[in-house]
């Protein structure tokens, strides 16, 4: 024993062997923490220096507009948060600087931002700008990789040129019959809130358009009776959720923070839903298993075996080789959550707007009434093209409330245009929502709701740049046809049967960018059947 010649008993010997460890412990944890502490100074020195360079290298380019710097490594990032706050705070940049084009630190990282007609016109037109910003799509790449939303320059050309097929005027007149059908679905539903007062309606709408958008898409109709889409529902809306909040915090660099565990298990759960529809679909083309009997998650469900269907073109694709497995599922996640997102958002708005507006909303009932008589409910492509007052309402909505608020660009080579040098890799920022209500286009009432605004007269004197709802150029959305048509149907059939009305006033609406546009708060309408309503009116 060491300490023997000392008659230290057992006991004390061991007291003073574990107080020696514990000491020396202490040490190899102070070392290890200084070791930590050098290299996060090291770390801060290595970000300041790189923080630095890169102002210093772009202070030639930001000097040549006003610019939003803000805060070192943050930049105007900490403005932009809470969500609520970012379509505002872009706002007053132009406002403060008194031009149309500035240049904005968002985070490490300078952005164009602009509601410039004729750079947007040469942004949205040229190949130079045809890849989509890195930095704010990165979180929607995660999620759906390398999709037609994200996809760069050379895949997004092969791909968008094969799905074109899809989206045709031919192949979109096919598609009526679902529409009509999921209109109908929607009226059943929203009956059962008549009398209710007034009532969230959005993820009625939201389940419905899913119901819709996986028909025209997988060629599965579950919406009759069917309310196991609910998970599908909740899916979706978390995950666009953070994938909103993952393009904020990747302006920071951090966007990781937003793959929680359960955003991991939510990805999961739609990519493995999607690959049973997949797999059932290619089974049922093959003849392996009944179409009318398929099981998807429990369910008996009807797969169509229209060719048209998308995700017949697509494994059409992959059997000639010009799409890989990876491609089908990608694209059809895309196509589902790109159409049922958006157009459930812009049929909400237009319920909202006609709720507060019940002047219009009663103009509009009396188009309807004029051109689809009582006797004859039936409705064609024909008849939806004299819905001109309709039109007006659908394209005012989409300038107040576009659907996708702000889309962004990134050069994909150095490139000089209206004396402004943007080298490769620069982000560009276009919130549409601020570019349709400049009051120099729209006049001193931009903010108001007026389908005016587009009868012939007033709408031959824009710039073709001044209304870009659904982008503009050939990187513009490849649904626009489809969302025209879907929407004139649904909204047809709902106004046709139920007068919508409100007690939320329109000054109060404020409004959130969450990829797709979203109120920080949610009006709730109150639905009335159009029959009831003219009993008691008479």
């Amino acid at each position: 024993m060491i300490y023997a010649d000392n008659n230290l008993t057992v006991a004390e010997t061991l007291r003073i062997l574990f107080f020696e460890m514990q000491v020396k412990e202490n040490v190899v944890s102070f070392q290890g923490f200084k070791i930590v502490l050098y290299l996060c100074v090291i770390l801060c020195l290595i970000l300041i220096y790189v923080k630095y360079f890169k102002r210093s290298r772009y202070h030639i380019i930001t000097s040549q507009l006003p610019t939003a710097r803000g805060f070192p490594f943050l930049g105007i990032a900490y403005k932009l948060i809470p969500m609520k706050k970012f379509l505002y705070i872009l706002e007053s940049y132009f406002i403060k600087f008194k031009s149309w084009n500035y240049f904005a630190w968002i985070g490490p990282q300078p952005f164009l931002v602009t509601v410039d007609l004729d750079m947007i016109k040469e942004i949205l037109t040229s190949n130079r700008f045809l890849d989509k910003s890195t930095t704010m799509y990165s979180a929607i790449d995660n999620a759906i990789p390398k999709g037609l939303i994200t996809s760069p320059g050379e895949k997004w050309k092969h791909n968008r040129k094969l799905m074109n097929s899809t989206f045709t005027h031919k192949t979109i007149i096919k598609f009526i019959p679902i529409f009509k059908d999921g209109a109908q679905a929607l009226v059943e539903r929203l009956n059962d809130n008549v009398g209710n007062g007034e009532c969230e309606v959005f993820e009625i709408i939201k389940r419905t358009f899913l119901d819709m958008a996986m028909e025209t898409t997988m060629g599965v109709g579950l919406y009759k009776g069917n309310d196991n889409h609910n998970e599908m529902i909740r899916g979706f809306n978390y995950m666009l959720k953070q994938v909103a909040n993952g393009a904020i915090f990747s302006t920071l660099k951090v966007g990781f923070l937003t793959y929680t565990p359960r955003y991991y298990k939510t990805k999961q759960l739609i990519k493995d839903y999607i690959e049973t529809l997949i797999e059932d679909k290619r089974k049922a083309n093959d003849g392996t298993i009944d179409s009318k009997n398929v099981n998807v998650k429990s369910e008996e469900v009807d797969i169509r075996k229209d060719a048209d269907i998308f995700i017949n073109r697509a494994l059409n694709f992959q059997d000639q080789s010009l799409f890989q497995h990876a491609d089908v599922l990608n694209e059809t996640q895309t196509v589902i959550a790109g159409s049922f997102d958006t157009v459930s958002t812009q049929i909400y708005s237009i319920l909202i707007m006609l709720a507060m507006h019940p002047n219009i909303q009663q103009k509009l009932f009396e188009e309807t009434e004029e051109i689809i008589s009582v006797e004859n409910m039936s409705i064609e492509y024909e008849q939806l093209k004299q819905f001109s007052y309709m039109d007006l309402v659908i394209k005012e909505t989409l300038r107040l409330m576009p659907s996708i608020p702000i889309i962004g660009r990134e050069a994909v080579k150095d490139v000089t245009f209206n004396g402004i040098n943007v080298p490769k890799g620069m982000q560009v920022m276009i919130p549409i929502f601020i570019l349709h209500r400049r009051t120099d286009l729209w006049g001193p009432l931009a903010h108001s709701f007026n389908p005016d605004n587009f009868l012939p007269e007033n709408n031959c004197k824009r710039h073709p740049c001044a209304y870009i709802p659904f982008s503009k150029g050939s990187r513009n959305c490849i649904g626009w046809h489809y969302a025209e048509v879907v929407l004139r149907v649904m909204l047809l059939s709902l106004i046709r049967n139920f007068k919508f009305t409100t007690s939320f006033r329109y000054e109060d609406l404020i409004f959130s960018d969450h990829i797709s546009l979203r109120y920080v708060e949610e009006p709730k309408l109150q639905i009335c059947r159009r029959n009831e309503f003219l009993e008691r009116i008479n």
